[in-house]
């Protein structure tokens, strides 16, 4: 049984040195050369230089997020918020993230330094009125979200996928570039061979 020359490890090793310009071949041009070299480091800049550009990236990414998630921490805070009725038993508010299902109550909270404040929070449903829940303020006192604990990796993921993009469109606008150029190149100097050699085996002038 006779396996296909293309499945040979020797062959296929012998076709990517080939086209990554590795083969020595005494017939290959300038234009041929350059070619080569541009895929020789657009693979070492996909293998090399990107991964240590996106652990720079995640690295920057992660310690601007935490600032950002530090400073909205010292800005807003923690307080009590005393229910002033009772919550519903039906839920008005769903939580993705948690099995306990709120709903919007009237209560009364009071800012540090601030004069007390009503408005609506939330609770879970079926609180009872004089019951109490933490919730986050703003410096003006007024009720806001909690920290987003996720920030920190959304944008890190954010970062890593836009790099990725820029990187991969760069890289495949630059190549395209390139070899039109070559090719245009490459063009030209056979256009020059032909008016130099043609006459001389085709006896036209």
């Amino acid at each position: 049984m006779r396996f296909p020359e293309a499945s040979w490890p020797g062959t296929r090793l012998a076709r990517c040195a080939r086209w990554l310009g590795l083969d020595r071949n005494p017939l290959r041009r300038r234009t041929d050369r350059i070619e080569a070299g541009i895929r020789l480091g657009t693979v070492v800049l996909v293998l090399v230089a990107l991964p240590l550009l996106l652990i720079a990236v995640a690295h920057l990414s992660t310690r601007t997020s935490q600032q950002q998630a530090r400073a909205q921490q010292t800005a807003d805070r923690q307080v009590t918020a005393v229910l002033l009725q009772g919550a519903p038993a039906a839920a008005t508010a769903h939580d993705p993230y948690s099995a306990v299902q709120m709903t919007a109550v009237a209560a009364r909270w009071q800012p540090p330094g601030q004069q007390p404040r009503l408005g609506e929070v939330l609770a879970p449903a079926g609180a009872p009125a004089g019951s109490t829940e933490t919730i986050w303020i703003d410096p003006s006192g007024g009720v806001t979200s909690a920290p987003d604990t996720g920030l920190v990796d959304a944008a890190v993921a954010v970062a890593l996928v836009n790099t990725c993009l820029g990187v991969s469109l760069v890289l495949l606008l630059a190549n395209l570039l390139a070899r039109g150029a070559l090719h245009r190149r490459r063009m030209s100097d056979w256009d020059a061979a032909w008016q130099a050699t043609g006459p001389l085996w085709s006896g036209r002038r």
